[in-house]
């Protein structure tokens, strides 16, 4: 993803900008069917993942290797640097 120099001018003046679509359908199956893993079994004992409101990427990362791709190789990573 390459940001033009118009993007860069919005978020500089607004703290914003919209990128489209960064995550392809594959990717975003991957998430989701992460995200089902996540909320149907718990892997902290002492936390209830199934009644919980949001999964942070930060408490996720070490377990999913979606995540971990999406966060480190993702469409989006470029425009973040």
């Amino acid at each position: 993803m390459h940001l033009t120099d118009e993007e860069v001018k919005q978020f500089h003046e607004d703290g914003y900008f919209f990128t489209g679509k960064i995550i392809d359908d594959e990717m975003l199956k991957a998430l989701r069917d992460e995200e089902f893993r996540f909320r149907t079994n718990s892997i902290w004992e002492d936390y209830d993942v199934t009644v919980a409101k949001t999964l942070f990427r930060s408490q996720l990362q070490a377990y999913s290797a979606a995540i971990q791709h999406i966060g480190l190789e993702g469409k989006h990573v470029p425009a973040m640097q």
